[in-house]
């Protein structure tokens, strides 16, 4: 009985995991993950969600000019609708974002669109 005790000490001194850290991390990175992809109001994961009205009006907007490469100030109006519209997009899920992993994709979302507008120095 002592030879068992030693060794699992042993083990400890290495730095090895104990038998409670092994099943301790598992469990806390499956809370992590509900936590942060739960859907708050339906309880389901959520990861992908269907496109509202300005995320369409998005893609509408991008097909058009990525089919018809407009020059001048169709190119300008469509960007303008593009960037817009991802920037309300973005700040749509920042707000009402239904679990974090949805209101950090808003944030980055328009943390980029942001960045890509400025004038770059």
């Amino acid at each position: 009985m002592y030879e068992r005790k030693a060794a699992h000490l042993h083990l400890l001194d290495d730095h090895e995991a104990s038998p409670f850290v092994a099943t301790a991390q598992p469990a806390m990175m499956r809370k992590l993950l509900n936590w942060f992809f739960r859907n708050r109001e339906t309880g389901a994961i959520t990861i992908v969600q269907a496109p509202n009205l300005v995320l369409w009006i998005v893609i509408a907007a991008a097909l058009l000019r990525w089919l018809w490469l407009p020059s001048g100030q169709a190119n300008v109006a469509l960007t303008v609708i593009i960037k817009g519209g991802l920037l309300l997009w973005a700040a749509d899920e920042i707000v009402r974002g239904v679990n974090p992993w949805r209101r950090c994709l808003g944030t980055a979302v328009a943390i980029y669109e942001i960045t890509t507008v400025l004038p770059h120095a």
